[in-house]
């Protein structure tokens, strides 16, 4: 691309004036256009990873699709270098924000979702994404999708609760 270090780095200040107002949708793009900022280096700044992550962190709180999918593929990434006892855990929880990232309309997360290669998850996790496929299959919440967020929601799953809330 033709864009020049000040053009980052004015495009830097903005995003950042973006990110430090409220919590628009326009203002959690901006967040993520920082996050990717920091993760790659650009506009000044050096790489940071960590950086980058708190920042997609602040807007994956308000379920902004890919700051969700950018922690999905944080937590994919630790189970790969985690201890036996942890990984599971963090590919659960990798897989079901990719799941919730595609439920909200990520087409990536959603392509990565369908592509994966192993159906082990933990039992909330698991509800969460058979219901999740089943929502974006047949596009639509029903009976099935309500039952399976249901068991997923008994087990305390981090998005469940949210999505049956927006549902009903």
């Amino acid at each position: 691309s033709n864009t020049s270090v000040e053009d980052y780095k004015k495009a830097c200040k903005w995003y950042q004036a973006a990110a430090d107002g409220e919590c628009s949708a326009e203002a959690l793009d901006s967040v993520c256009n920082l996050a990717i900022m920091h993760r790659v280096g650009q506009g000044g700044f050096t790489p940071d990873y960590d950086k980058a992550m708190s920042l997609y962190q602040k807007a994956a709180d308000f379920l902004h699709p890919r700051a969700v999918r950018e922690i999905g593929i944080k937590y994919l990434l630790q189970s790969d270098k985690a201890d036996p006892s942890e990984k599971l855990r963090l590919f659960s929880l990798g897989y079901s924000h990719l799941a919730m990232a595609a439920l909200k309309g990520d087409t990536k997360a959603a392509e990565m979702l369908k592509n994966r290669k192993v159906q082990h998850f933990d039992k909330a996790d698991k509800a969460f994404i058979d219901a999740v496929e089943r929502c974006i299959a047949c596009r639509k919440y029903d009976d099935e999708v309500i039952r399976l967020l249901k068991i997923s929601a008994t087990e305390n799953h981090l998005f469940a609760n949210a999505v049956l809330g927006e549902y009903y």
